[in-house]
């Protein structure tokens, strides 16, 4: 299985095609190998000085046939999934409004983005990125430092972040109560998402937990804040001290504000000892 990585992002700079170099646009609507002139506008595959622009109002896949270095990768809309080897982008990447990228490290093939120091990745509203079965959308933007092979040294979230309906260990398998997951880890972590957009059953869902060296997804019992299994006064008395705010543990239903209707979710799923 090949592996997916997000390596080396610093700094989001404003998102411009490069100065020096040109817009190069994929043409291939059916997908195809970076590497073949004929998918590119001009028959010109994108140099390292050049914007490698997505356009296409599609779904389709990119062979990365040979680790490429690029100025820019702009994804303007459509589904992008990139496969294969490393994909350099070293002034800017952005994902535009109605725009996916993808990189999926559960499929053979998994393509490695690797956004180079100075530079990030810019999720515009409407717009969303896929590494690792776990999704950024919304004006998300994630910065890193110095990824060295086994751990990324800084990492910063904002936006929203997504589950899909089950979350992936090493295998794909149906989540049970207690099952966490590792996000990310890194020497430090900072910041939260501004919102986030679980599916779940109703009866469990999915909590994140911020620490200060990594986030973690944990499959939690709807309303049980302390996670200690019960539903209690415990869990209400934490619910009630984050009244008005937006703190994300007592934001049960996680719509950005602690307020009636968490209250009403906790109480349903009231529990006895």
């Amino acid at each position: 299985m090949k592996t997916c990585r997000l390596i080396s992002v610093g700094l989001v700079a404003a998102i411009a095609s490069s100065s020096s170099g040109e817009d190069v646009r994929w043409i291939g609507r059916s997908g195809g190998f970076w590497s073949n002139p004929a998918n590119w506008e001009g028959t010109k595959t994108p140099t390292s000085a050049d914007a490698a622009i997505f356009d296409l109002d599609a779904e389709y896949s990119i062979v990365v046939d040979t680790n490429t270095v690029i100025s820019d990768l702009i994804i303007e809309r459509g589904v992008v999934t990139f496969e294969g080897g490393t994909l350099s982008p070293t002034e800017n990447t952005a994902v535009r409004a109605g725009g996916q990228l993808i990189s999926d490290c559960m499929e053979e093939g998994g393509c490695t983005i690797d956004v180079v120091q100075d530079s990030g990745i810019d999720i515009e509203p409407g717009g969303s990125i896929h590494l690792n079965q776990f999704g950024f959308t919304d004006a998300a933007t994630i910065n890193a430092f110095h990824w060295n092979v086994t751990k990324i040294v800084q990492f910063s979230v904002s936006g929203t972040f997504q589950t899909p309906d089950y979350l992936f260990a090493n295998d794909i398998h149906a989540p049970v109560i207690g099952d966490s997951f590792v996000l990310v880890q890194a020497a430090l972590v900072e910041g939260v998402f501004a919102k986030q957009s679980f599916l779940s059953d109703g009866a469990f869902s999915w909590d994140v937990v911020y620490q200060p060296t990594q986030i973690v997804v944990r499959y939690v019992r709807t309303g049980d804040l302390d996670e200690d299994g019960f539903i209690d006064g415990a869990d209400l008395a934490m619910l009630l001290a984050g009244w008005g705010g937006s703190h994300h543990i007592p934001d049960i239903d996680n719509d950005g504000v602690v307020d009636g209707v968490d209250l009403s979710i906790l109480l349903s799923a009231w529990t006895m000892e």
